[in-house]
């Protein structure tokens, strides 16, 4: 998704390594929102993934700058990607955020009841 935030060049930036990293990685039907290369992901009860793709699970990226993580957005997508990985055991929920940031991330998926994996990763490094 294309926001127009303080944090969106980071955002994409990570959007990209993370798809990059899973087709290297072998893993199949990578899709990632705003990527060149890939096919956009299909969307999960109306909101459309940052990343997916297809292992021995199907993985749901969904990739949050401090500057996202307390929008009305990020709740509803959080929700709907959390309500598919319930109901498909073999989805797997994951939600990135920049290093420092995952305490309140994790906060806030517990405050909300989701079904997800909080990562803390180095928006920085290319």
């Amino acid at each position: 998704m294309r926001r127009l935030i303080p944090g969106q060049e980071r955002h994409d930036g990570m959007v990209r390594r993370i798809a990059h990293g899973l087709r290297d990685g072998g893993f199949n039907e990578v899709r990632a929102d705003g990527v060149d290369g890939f096919e956009l992901p299909d969307t999960i009860d109306g909101r459309v993934p940052d990343v997916t793709a297809r292992g021995h699970r199907f993985h749901i990226y969904e990739v949050e700058t401090e500057e996202t993580l307390s929008s009305e957005e990020t709740r509803l997508q959080w929700q709907a990607f959390s309500r598919f990985a319930r109901h498909d055991d073999q989805a797997h929920f994951v939600i990135i955020v920049p290093q420092g940031v995952g305490l309140k991330a994790e906060a806030q998926k517990n405050y909300y009841q989701l079904s997800a994996e909080v990562r803390e990763e180095d928006f920085a490094a290319e």
